[in-house]
């Protein structure tokens, strides 16, 4: 994608997008079907973003989901850095792991 980018406008704001992704986001996907306009400040949509806020933070703490800390800290850059340092953690001990059991 980032090749083509360099010769089309509407990928190079794609690529874009991909590489700075906002902590939260929210999509008109009918009229915004390739998500390109982010509304999760928009005033109109603010009491939907809040209902779907608590919603799934519900989910995540009756299921038990690790991830739940980072939605309840997703405005502090030092708790998300350190919860995404925990999973990367994680991950390679699971790799390791799984790399002994072959």
């Amino acid at each position: 994608m980032q090749a083509a980018a360099e010769n089309d406008d509407a990928i190079e704001k794609r690529v874009a997008l991909f590489q700075y992704r906002m902590v939260e986001e929210f999509y008109d996907l009918e009229n915004d079907p390739d998500a390109l306009h982010n509304l999760i400040d928009d005033p109109a949509y603010a009491d939907e973003v809040e209902r779907l806020r608590g919603a799934l933070a519900d989910r995540m703490k009756r299921t038990g989901d690790p991830a739940w800390q980072a939605l309840e800290n997703r405005q502090d850059p030092a708790a998300l850095a350190r919860f995404m340092e925990e999973q990367d953690a994680r991950a390679a001990r699971n790799t390791k792991k799984a790399r002994k059991k072959r």
